[in-house]
């Protein structure tokens, strides 16, 4: 299956130079996992869009923080489900770090480290990247 605009489905990382990703669909049972926090997102705030221009309720500093944990654990997920290999990865001393995938997710402790070393904003642009890439339109449904 191709992915919305990248045919060799390796995607480049802006905030980092020299940083790719190939990336995947999640199973269904994965994308299943993703759907139902984003649908706790929802009951959290009714009137939640990814449109920034939209009209927002004003939500209470527990929603909002219930909001952004929600949004973090959704591109945590994303990076885990989709990434597949990787480029310019490495180590504190420059080495290059090998991809490993189990399971059809990334390795558990290669996965952490490599989060653990992502600021929030940024976990969020990987995640937003990886998911423009593999989300489904309306033309895509009735392909």
């Amino acid at each position: 299956m191709i992915l919305r605009s990248s045919k060799s489905k390796w995607l480049e990382v802006k905030e980092f130079e020299g940083v790719k990703i190939k990336i995947d669909y999640p199973t269904i049972e994965q994308a299943e996992n993703l759907r139902e926090k984003f649908f706790q997102i929802i009951f959290n705030n009714p009137n939640y869009t990814r449109d920034k221009d939209s009209e927002r309720i004003e939500l209470t500093y527990e929603q909002k923080a219930k909001e952004k944990r929600l949004l973090g654990e959704i591109a945590k997920d994303t990076i885990k489900y989709c990434v597949k290999d990787w480029e310019g990865i490495t180590d504190e001393d420059g080495k290059t770090i090998a991809c490993k995938v189990i399971n059809n997710e990334l390795e558990k402790d290669l996965f952490e480290s490599f989060i653990g070393n992502l600021e929030y904003h940024h976990l969020i642009k990987i995640g937003d990247l990886i998911e423009d890439e593999i989300k489904f339109t309306e033309a895509d449904k009735k392909k």
